[in-house]
């Protein structure tokens, strides 16, 4: 069997979204403006995900 290998987070850019920022007042007046591109941090989220999961025990587990 072959060795255990951990997969790309997969998640779905149409229904995730960013539920909360902490963020100044000169930024929230820029973002009523032009609302931010959440993108980049659903892409940032991905990443933590798959760092978060090498550093884990998942690959012993699947073993």
């Amino acid at each position: 069997m072959p060795d255990a290998q951990l997969a790309k987070p997969n998640l779905n850019h149409d229904r995730s979204y960013v539920f909360s920022q902490n963020r100044g007042v000169v930024d929230a007046i820029s973002d009523a403006i032009e609302p931010p591109q959440q993108a980049q941090f659903i892409k940032l989220g991905e990443a933590k995900m798959t760092a978060a999961a090498e550093e884990s025990e998942l690959r012993t587990q699947g073993q």
